[in-house]
């Protein structure tokens, strides 16, 4: 072992900057390469999830504002012909 790892060590550097090297180099690679794959994966699956929630929640909203525009349609009808009634009365009175 200590054999093995006095080489990776050279006299000018310190071990903490030599190890931080070492680790980059071997084993961090991997790691952001899975990482990577993860992410992408991921990604994917909430872009899914995210655009089906999307799209049920645009259509409700849709739905819901149709039916308040269809709503409000009618009670304004119905309140235009209260307030001419009401208008009319008055001038005519």
């Amino acid at each position: 072992m200590t054999r093995e790892r006095q080489p990776l060590r050279p006299v000018s550097s310190s071990s903490h900057g030599t190890k931080r090297y070492l680790r980059l180099r071997s084993g961090s690679n991997p790691f952001r390469v899975r990482f990577r794959v993860r992410f992408k994966v991921r990604f994917r699956v909430r872009f899914k999830v995210r655009f089906r929630v999307r799209f049920k929640v645009r259509f409700r909203v849709r739905f819901r504002v149709r039916f308040r525009v269809r709503f409000r349609v009618r009670f304004g009808d119905v309140y235009l012909k209260l307030r001419r009634r009401t208008l009319d009365l008055d001038h005519g009175g």
